[in-house]
């Protein structure tokens, strides 16, 4: 692997040149724009990628120093951690997964006090240029963290509050809080031995209603001039994430690129 990477920086987000992607997974700059435009609608720019032209890709050059041919492309693609995640599942060699895996551990995801060094190793700028590009890296820092804070902010309270609910919720509710349909999870609950079908109804067995994970409410409904007695399964917030956590430890939470 290249532990010689140089640092990229695009909204104090770390990013890879294409050039620095195809040589980690061992691959071509023609192969993995090749693989990019054949499955481009699955790249969202901002989160996979940022493309930069034109004058605002020249002054990022500039600014960044980056060492490759880069000048000559029209487009200057700059890969995220996600947008790296789908070109190496584009590609689908022993190569580039390894590639993609050391990239999240020494790479995209680097201990903090590496970008940041600590008082006794901080170099101090030596002429005024570069106390203006450390005063400008630090805002443009600040302005994407706080954008990102701004959007996981709405995610983040909606998650709360359905968690944090008094009301009970429905099946039917938190098969849409995680993703699934509504029978899938009944049957997926049933194979798991967390629910069992009683009469026509799924009902949870006694210890995970004593473990106050689910409250059986019984209910009784008149069909053609019979009385039939039914029972509703509700969840109570500390069984959403009990039922989270069991599908995601057997893997059978759906997963997404995102």
């Amino acid at each position: 692997m290249q532990n010689n990477l140089q640092v990229i920086k695009k909204d104090g987000v770390r990013v890879l040149t294409t050039s620095q992607l195809a040589e980690v997974y061992e691959t071509s700059n023609q192969k993995i724009r090749q693989n990019f435009s054949n499955n481009r609608e699955r790249y969202e720019q901002g989160k996979h990628f940022f493309a930069l032209e034109g004058t605002e890709k020249m002054e990022f050059i500039n600014l960044s120093k980056i060492s490759t041919g880069s000048r000559n492309a029209k487009v200057l693609h700059l890969w995220t951690e996600k947008g790296a995640l789908l070109i190496a599942k584009s590609l689908n060699t022993e190569q580039a997964w390894n590639a993609y895996s050391w990239l999240v551990d020494e790479y995209y995801r680097i201990k903090e006090e590496q970008d940041y060094p600590t008082k006794g190793s901080l170099q101090l700028p030596e002429t005024y240029a570069e106390a203006l590009r450390c005063l400008a890296d630090t805002w443009e820092e600040k302005q994407a963290l706080q954008i990102q804070l701004n959007h996981a902010t709405p995610k983040i309270e909606a998650f709360d509050k359905f968690i944090d609910a008094k009301n009970l919720q429905s099946m039917n509710e938190v098969a849409k809080c995680l993703g699934v349909g509504r029978n899938w999870l009944f049957k997926t609950l049933r194979d798991c031995k967390i629910l069992l079908i009683h009469g026509n109804s799924n009902v949870p067995y006694q210890r995970y209603i004593d473990a106050g994970y689910f409250i059986v409410k019984e209910n009784t409904i008149t069909h053609f001039g019979f009385e039939i007695n039914t029972a509703t399964t509700w969840v109570t917030a500390k069984g959403v994430d009990f039922i989270y956590h069991t599908l995601k430890k057997h893997g059978l939470l759906k997963q997404y690129v995102s």
